[in-house]
């Protein structure tokens, strides 16, 4: 079973992310209808996630001693949450 099956069908999950660290990869799947689908970023590559009114989008920068991609949250207005 694929995982987008595994969550349509049995975990029912409302959106899932997939976040490759590596390279700042990210993607984003809203439960729609029954189905997942893919969601679209805005201008600045963040994602609407409804259900918490915040963005979810990728930042780069140093953090805890490493230099690398991080999910971060934003709030409607743009503001990067700490």
């Amino acid at each position: 079973m694929e995982n987008g099956s595994l969550y349509e069908q049995i975990l029912r999950v409302p959106v899932y992310v997939i976040f490759e660290p590596d390279d700042g990869f990210l993607e984003v799947h809203h439960l729609q209808s029954e189905r997942y689908e893919l969601a679209e970023p805005n201008a600045e590559g963040h994602f609407w996630i409804e259900s918490m009114h915040l963005y979810l989008g990728v930042w780069q920068g140093k953090k805890e001693q490493r230099n690398d991609y991080w999910l971060r949250w934003w709030d409607e207005l743009g503001n990067i949450l700490p």
